[in-house]
């Protein structure tokens, strides 16, 4: 994991840790480009800071590298009515539906990811209102 957010920085604690491009690109085998590609194409949940790089939570990969299909299964449906950053910290924010659970804890726990999608979906439909 490469630090690509100052410890302090908000949504360090509520989102990070992450890895950056590069870090990310070394860790996968892949050029920064295919990982940059990925992004802008929402095959990897990616936030992008202020003077233009990307960053990539961890929670979203397997121990081999892969980003975990039902967590971009969410990142999709959030997507389609947030921004980056307000998706990624709703798969961080604990849900009452989910027992006070984050939608990530819900999946850690072996929990259906048709519930967290169902509350995605809401989410969105209250973003768009």
């Amino acid at each position: 994991m490469t630090p690509a957010l100052p410890d302090d920085h908000p949504y360090d604690r509520l989102v990070g840790p992450f890895h950056d491009t590069d870090g990310l690109a070394q860790w996968r085998s892949v050029a920064p480009e295919t990982i940059t590609t990925a992004a802008l194409g929402d095959r990897l949940v990616a936030c992008q800071l202020d003077g233009g790089g990307w960053v990539f939570p961890v929670w979203q990969f397997t121990d081999a590298g892969e980003a975990r299909p039902e967590v971009l299964a969410l990142w999709a449906v959030l997507r389609a009515g947030g921004d980056r950053w307000m998706c990624a910290l709703w798969l961080r924010s604990p849900q009452p539906e989910l027992g006070d659970r984050t939608a990530l804890d819900w999946l850690d726990d072996g929990r259906p990811v048709d519930a967290a999608l169902d509350l995605a979906r809401a989410a969105v439909l209250v973003w768009a209102s």
